[in-house]
């Protein structure tokens, strides 16, 4: 078959990727470091919204990826939260990957499942990197939807002694499915819905902000016990002058400072006189040393590159073509 398109489905893709959490952590590592050598090509992101739709949007991340992956690709990921209403996903996503020996495209991936797995090896990897806590005395999770059971998944993975999670969402019910479910597949696992955001910053020093926010809501820490450690990894939730009294560290400093993150309007507040300096990437290769906590929660806000959407592709387009998985459309090239 002459240069045919290999097609992945979602189940394909839950497929190839069951049990590959060390794998998948190390790909997104990879991306990472690849990155910081100026191995990659990362337009900003391109976003696409609607006239009088303040909630809905769609967005293309193009990327290009050095080194033994050598790949580019763009996602095109959609946003409609309120889809969670008529029991669909919130998010929806296609993947093309490019040859770069002829530019032609090589295979097309459902994207949701890639896009969320990504995001959540990146969260386990800046917790396993960054985290100087003196053990995990909660793990709060707000925001109850696709994106954190997977963080809930990798973070696990990488700190099993994890006993304690405590949930909000601002849909009770949503909460609620999201603990039966956690009883279900972690039986281990204590498990608390918490009344509030303030509530359950006094219950937990590992926080990860998933949401469907779009603009900060987040206004205090509330009565935090000790150190902090928070995942900011919806972007809009926390007020700036929370992001401007923490101890901030982002994947890329450009990329995160735009499109009204809580970030970009942190540095807008501060008109000039401040930018966020840690990058994740200089603590996975050493140049920067461990921090140490203060008396200011760590936040690691990562923008979600598009490298790391082709990073996991090429992984997953790898595994299909080893195990003969997907389906391949002969004529698609021409």
């Amino acid at each position: 078959m002459k240069n045919p398109l290999l097609v992945l489905s979602k189940n394909d893709i839950i497929c190839l990727l069951k049990d590959r959490e060390e794998d998948v952590i190390n790909c997104v590592e990879s991306a990472y470091l690849l990155h910081a050598l100026g191995e990659s090509s990362c337009p900003y992101s391109s976003f696409l919204r609607f006239p009088g739709r303040r909630c809905e949007r769609m967005i293309a991340l193009p990327a290009y990826l050095g080194g033994e992956i050598s790949r580019a690709g763009i996602k095109w990921i959609s946003s409609f939260p309120s889809n969670l209403k008529e029991g669909l996903p919130r998010a929806s996503a296609s993947i093309i990957l490019n040859s770069m020996d002829t530019g032609r495209p090589e295979v097309l991936l459902e994207g949701s499942v890639i896009s969320a797995v990504r995001t959540a090896a990146s969260a386990a990897l800046a917790v396993d990197v960054l985290n100087r806590l003196d053990g995990i005395g909660g793990f709060g999770m707000i925001g109850c939807g696709v994106v954190q059971w997977e963080i809930l998944r990798f973070i696990k993975y990488v700190n099993p002694d994890i006993d304690k999670v405590f949930l909000f969402d601002v849909d009770i019910n949503r909460a609620r499915s999201f603990e039966a479910k956690l009883k279900d597949v972690y039986g281990e696992l204590r498990c608390e819905v918490t009344s509030s955001v303030s509530d359950l910053n006094s219950k937990s020093n590992l926080v990860s902000i998933a949401t469907t926010a779009v603009e900060p809501h987040i206004v205090e820490w509330g009565n935090v016990v000790g150190k902090m450690l928070v995942l900011n990894i919806s972007l809009r939730d926390l007020d700036p002058e929370l992001i401007l009294s923490a101890n901030n560290v982002v994947d890329d400093v450009e990329h995160v400072c735009r499109e009204n993150t809580s970030v970009d309007l942190a540095v807008k507040k501060a008109k000039g006189s401040w930018k966020p300096q840690k990058v994740l990437s200089r603590f996975l290769n050493g140049h920067d040393s461990p921090l140490s906590f203060d008396e200011r929660p760590i936040v690691f806000s990562p923008f979600g590159l598009g490298i790391l959407d082709v990073a996991l592709s090429t992984l997953v387009f790898d595994l299909a073509n080893q195990q003969n998985i997907g389906t391949k459309v002969s004529n698609f090239n021409g």
